[in-house]
């Protein structure tokens, strides 16, 4: 029932699956860039990024009062986690790189 996720964090560590949850479920993001570190995004594209209290709680102002651009966030977002995060990419991917580093054979 959120209209968008936040993801206010000032440090931290580890992957930022909650990002990817959000978007997953077509939920627009407003993130700090720490709070985003290692999901490979582009900002103002497929989350929003502010760093600073002002240019956070205007971020989230401004998307609240944006449908349009809620809309937009949530379509590639969610496009974003499909093209980079989907189990048959993340298995395709894995694959061939054991194939790639397997010595004499095959792991199919």
């Amino acid at each position: 029932r959120a209209t968008l996720a936040i993801v206010p964090l000032k440090s931290g560590g580890g992957t930022r699956l909650k990002i990817l949850e959000a978007m997953a479920m077509g939920l627009p993001v407003v993130s700090t860039t720490i709070g985003a570190e290692g999901v490979g995004y582009r900002n103002g594209y497929d989350l929003e990024i502010a760093d600073t209290p002002e240019q956070f709680s205007k971020a989230v102002i401004d998307l609240l009062r944006n449908p349009a651009a809620q809309q937009r966030f949530s379509n590639a977002g969610r496009s974003f986690v499909e093209k980079c995060f989907d189990w048959e990419v993340i298995t395709s991917n894995a694959l061939e790189q054991i194939e790639e580093h397997c010595p004499g054979g095959s792991v199919h």
